[in-house]
């Protein structure tokens, strides 16, 4: 008995150690214009603890996005000042993070004067793309040394870029100088670092987001105060097999991002619902002022009292899901989830690269009781059947059953009123076919 609890014991704390961590980095407070001092804060919540980790380090100043590669934190500051000064990215190593190493070690690359860095795209694990709104050029970036390599000249007013294949799309939203309105999508080849050419979008284009079909939406904000056509918010959708605008869709209101579900429904910042695929519009809304991936929204509301509250809900069926406490008056800006997998290796949530091959990872934890987590990737859209089988091929359960889109998945698996001994569990998608053995231990 006593050897048995052991074994129940040590199978539930490997579980539990094997668990992949759902994290949530979000950028706290507004940076500001006139100190060189850092006035934002980087927070951490786990989503699967459901712990809050507020100011675990100083960033900024005017700190615009949380971009993740290699395993770290790369923040883009705008600087401290309008004309560009004290202008950087800061690289955070997230296993530090995890472990609560104190003082926090912070790499800072310092980018020149005058540019006001925006966004940060990455190519591949040492290469990638800092956009500029202030500077008439995209600077590349040598993640493996962390220096500036080079620069892509275009012209000012920069901000969010997107990668597809060896191309990058880069919004450019306003001339930086005169604020005027503007409507470009600039195209870069990746291979030679030259521009390809340029796509007319509506006004003010901002987040940039592939569809379940591969084509880009652009989201285009619009510009308030101006006259009709120009003050609505517009989507624009972008083939990029031939950068062809295939599609405008009016959305009205002011949104600057889009979530796109597994169903291929887009949801705006806004709460507007459309149909990706056909672009229409829908007539359910969600909570306004969404951010997120995938299924998965995230809002952050305000509590009676004046904290803050971070609420999810299912992009699918628009429910709640569950909330968090903030314990902060100040906005959270940059929400970016990140899955950190049972080896420590954290990879982002959203933007993550397509899997190249249809591939079924070996359960774990293996032994198990009564859990475990089975894993597989589709490089592309798929019907797909995971099922469970005993010692005499009998099938004992049904994990998976339907079409699903391109993309890495983790299914849960209870073996509740199962005996102890060896199972099979098999992924057909396509024409794919493979099985792998576990043990379930009672």
């Amino acid at each position: 008995m006593l050897t048995l609890l052991l074994i129940v014991t040590l199978v539930s704390h490997l579980w539990a150690q094997a668990q992949p961590q759902r994290l949530l980095f979000a950028i706290r407070g507004f940076g500001s214009s006139t100190s060189p001092q850092p006035t934002q804060a980087l927070t951490l919540i786990n989503l699967t603890t459901g712990v809050v980790r507020d100011s675990i380090a100083a960033i900024g100043p005017i700190a615009n996005v949380i971009r993740v590669r290699n395993n770290r934190l790369y923040i883009v500051n705008s600087g401290a000042n309008f004309n560009g000064t004290a202008n950087s990215i800061q690289i955070i190593n997230i296993p530090d993070i995890i472990n609560n190493v104190t003082p926090l070690p912070i790499t800072t690359v310092r980018i020149p004067d005058g540019r006001n860095p925006y966004d940060l795209v990455f190519l591949n694990d040492s290469k990638a793309y800092i956009t500029n709104f202030l500077d008439s050029a995209v600077t590349i970036f040598n993640a493996a040394n962390n220096t500036l390599s080079g620069l892509i000249r275009i012209i000012p007013g920069q901000q969010n870029a997107f990668i597809v294949g060896s191309k990058l799309y880069v919004a450019r939203s306003v001339d930086s100088r005169t604020f005027a309105p503007d409507s470009t999508v600039f195209v870069i080849n990746t291979v030679a670092d030259t521009v390809l050419g340029r796509i007319r979008v509506r006004p003010n284009p901002q987040g940039i987001t592939p569809d379940r079909l591969g084509r880009l939406h652009v989201v285009c904000t619009g510009f308030f105060g101006a006259r009709s056509p120009d003050s609505l918010g517009f989507v624009t959708v972008i083939n990029p097999a031939n950068d062809q605008v295939v599609g405008t869709l009016a959305v009205g209101g002011n949104p600057s991002s889009v979530v796109i579900n597994s169903e291929n429904v887009g949801i705006l910042s806004t709460g507007t619902l459309y149909n990706a695929s056909l672009l229409s519009t829908l007539t359910r809304t969600a909570p306004a002022g969404t951010l997120g991936f995938g299924d998965t929204l995230f809002v952050v509301r305000t509590t009676p009292g004046g904290n803050r509250r971070l609420v999810l809900f299912n992009a699918r069926t628009l429910d709640s899901l569950t909330q968090f406490t903030l314990g902060s008056t100040q906005p959270y800006l940059s929400l970016t989830p990140v899955t950190l997998r049972p080896d420590g290796v954290a990879s982002a949530d959203r933007n993550a690269a397509r899997p190249m091959k249809f591939e079924l990872f070996q359960n774990y934890p293996n032994p198990f009781n009564p859990t475990t987590m089975i894993g597989y990737s589709l490089p592309v859209a798929s019907e797909v059947s995971l099922k469970v089988y005993d010692m005499l091929g009998r099938e004992v359960a049904t994990l998976v059953s339907g079409r699903q889109a391109a993309g890495e998945y983790q299914v849960s698996f209870t073996a509740t009123g199962l005996s102890s001994g060896i199972y099979f569990y098999r992924l057909q998608a396509g024409n794919f076919v493979e099985t792998k053995k576990m043990m379930l231990v009672k």
